[in-house]
């Protein structure tokens, strides 16, 4: 009888244990354990990508400019002409007289050379050079010596001056300034040709003026480039290149 007691007040216990425990667990209520889904609303969802992303092949790497090998600049030499030898007649020549310092001689076939202090008779010449295709090796001016009047004796100095002047307006009053003397050479005698050497002077293509100017006494007349002695007697300018 006492054990039948003891038995039931065990399972009273127990039950009363397991109701208690279940009224718990009611009161704490379900613990909040969904994730919160992000609204997506109007939003069509995105597929995922299939297409394969092509392989980028590694260009070559080019040498930078800096690393080439610099070489150094080529200077191109152009092939020298052939040597030639231009004949070139006087384009312009006249004489200036002290004694008729307004009067111009434009066309006299001969022109005088004087130094004597008070009679000077100065010569001038222009050439017109064209046509040098090398390097000037010489310039050599001949003139002929047409006639003389009591001899000549001394030198006859040559000065640059300007291509201003023309035949027809060149007179004593009007004759340019010398510039600087270029050469000299022996006044010539009758029938003789006098040459000087120009190489200095003549640079290549171009006008070039040029005064005689006799320092001895005597009285020479030069052939010009209207002598009616012949047209082999004209003054002339002989011109070699390399």
């Amino acid at each position: 009888m006492k054990a039948s007691k003891v038995i039931s007040l065990i399972l009273a216990v127990l039950i009363v244990g397991i109701m208690f425990s279940a009224c718990e667990v009611n009161n704490k209520g379900p613990e909040n354990t969904q994730p919160v889904e992000s609204s997506t609303e109007g939003t069509e969802p995105v597929p995922p990508t299939t297409e394969k992303v092509p392989e980028t092949t590694p260009k070559e790497t080019e040498p930078s400019l800096a690393s080439e090998e610099v070489k150094p600049s080529e200077t191109v030499t152009e092939p020298a002409g052939e040597p030639q030898t231009l004949t070139l007649i006087a384009m312009e020549d006249a004489m200036v007289n002290f004694n008729k310092q307004g009067e111009t001689s434009p066309t006299a076939p001969q022109m005088g050379l004087v130094g004597s202090e008070g009679n000077e008779k100065f010569g001038f010449f222009k050439f017109e050079v064209s046509g040098v295709t090398g390097e000037i090796d010489s310039a050599i001016f001949n003139v002929y010596c047409a006639s003389t009047k009591a001899g000549v004796d001394g030198n006859t100095e040559v000065w640059s001056v300007g291509n201003s002047w023309t035949e027809q307006a060149l007179s004593w009053e009007t004759m340019p300034e010398k510039d600087e003397k270029i050469g000299e050479f022996k006044t010539p005698n009758d029938g003789e040709w006098a040459e000087v050497d120009l190489t200095d002077y003549i640079k290549g293509d171009g006008t070039y003026s040029f005064i005689l100017i006799p320092t001895g006494e005597g009285r020479g007349f030069l052939a010009t480039k209207d002598t009616d002695k012949g047209a082999e007697l004209r003054p002339n300018l002989v011109i070699n290149t390399k």
